[in-house]
């Protein structure tokens, strides 16, 4: 599906890359169902050892229409126009069914049906009338080839082939919605990234930087997939709140006053707001609330301690503070990376999970300090001035 991006507002291109992704997404369905229907058919027309004139016909027209999937994806044409050799295709499969006499169309009207009950869920038109066609070639085939004998057959098959074509295409519906609804938000979350690049680079290439220590930190806990997906989020939206925090706060170059400090803090909270919406999120947004709570639980917002803190806002911790040590920022030169260790030791069972600490002094001994970390830096004057770990803001 070609489109022209050129020009088109925002809104309207969003939705156009969305509908040629869903384009492509229908095309790559509609091919990979008929190639499975050809291996089935080999597969069973080989446990059978009858390689008829059915199997290789039915098995040419699911090539074909295999082979037309792929080409609509390359294709301009209106998302309906799938319908179009959805329908010939079954309509030739119901015909060599009964030209065969062979009781197998239920098999081929399924995988088509679920197909478009999928990707039409929405549009009423084509679900109910497809479906209705579909159901009424399920019923006849069978009563065509096998006669009152299929009676009982279709009675039972019927509710069954009905259920599986409006559940799946329900899921089906509900899940393509939710992958629109979380594409907007992640795209939204990166405009809001970039918006902090903008207004402070140094936060935003820190994120990055703090997602690879928090990564290696997180291959030696040797955590599962899952928390990884977790942790690498968690790393990279860590400080999304600070969109929030003014200009004169967040780039101020001595101390924070105490109203400046309690303003600061809310961060966390703010990035729990902004990251919660998006599907999925959910423990990613818990996570980014409690990421500067303390092991002892003097931490903030909640004061929440030990293991009651999320493991990916333990780690996250743990290298947030690592890199702002090693690190040239507002009101501070980096203090090195034999002192940022020396006050990670002597943090430990207070501010950190001595468990995580433990993980990053294992690597920095073992491969050493990622490479692409250390590259973020303040583009400006700094003082001397040097806070404690646990002023990390």
């Amino acid at each position: 599906m070609s489109v022209n991006y050129v020009g088109l507002p925002t809104t309207q291109r969003r939705e156009a890359e969305e509908a040629q992704a869903e384009h492509r997404l229908m095309s790559a369905a509609m091919a990979v169902l008929y190639a499975a229907v050809v291996v089935f058919i080999f597969l069973w027309a080989g446990l059978l050892g009858e390689f008829d004139y059915y199997a290789y016909a039915a098995a040419f027209v699911c090539a074909v229409m295999a082979a037309v999937g792929l080409m609509i994806g390359s294709m301009n044409v209106p998302k309906r126009m799938f319908v179009l050799p959805l329908l010939i295709g079954t309509a030739v499969q119901v015909g060599l069914s009964i030209h065969f006499e062979q009781i197998s169309a239920g098999f081929f009207l399924l995988m088509p049906a679920m197909f478009t009950a999928v990707f039409f869920w929405t549009d009423r038109v084509v679900a109910i009338s497809c479906t209705t066609l579909y159901t009424i070639g399920f019923v006849v085939t069978p009563l065509v080839v096998g006669g009152d004998d299929a009676l009982a057959r279709i009675v039972t098959t019927a509710p069954i082939f009905l259920g599986l074509v409006l559940t799946t295409g329900y899921l089906g519906s509900e899940s393509n919605r939710m992958d629109r609804k979380r594409g907007r938000f992640e795209s939204t979350i990166s405009s809001l990234l970039v918006a902090l690049q903008e207004r402070d680079g140094y936060t935003a290439d820190h994120s990055e930087e703090t997602v690879d220590l928090a990564m290696a930190v997180g291959d030696e806990l040797r955590i599962n997939d899952d928390e990884r997906t977790i942790l690498a989020d968690v790393a990279l939206l860590h400080d999304i709140g600070k969109i929030g925090i003014p200009n004169e706060i967040l780039n101020k170059r001595s101390g924070l006053d105490d109203y400046e400090w309690e303003f600061m803090k809310k961060h966390p909270e703010i990035g729990e707001r902004i990251v919660a919406p998006v599907p999925g999120f959910a423990p990613v947004a818990k996570a980014i609330r409690h990421e500067h709570e303390r092991w002892d639980g003097a931490g903030y917002p909640d004061g929440v301690s030990g293991e009651d803190i999320p493991l990916a806002s333990r780690i996250v911790l743990v290298c947030d503070a690592f890199h702002a040590m090693i690190t040239d920022r507002p009101y501070r030169k980096s203090i090195g990376l034999e002192e940022a260790r020396s006050e990670l030791l002597r943090n430990a069972g207070t501010q950190f999970d001595p468990q995580v600490v433990d993980a990053l002094l294992t690597v920095i001994d073992g491969v050493g300090v990622p490479e692409s970390v250390g590259q973020a830096a303040w583009d400006g004057e700094t003082n001397s001035a040097v806070p404690q770990a646990a002023a990390v803001g």
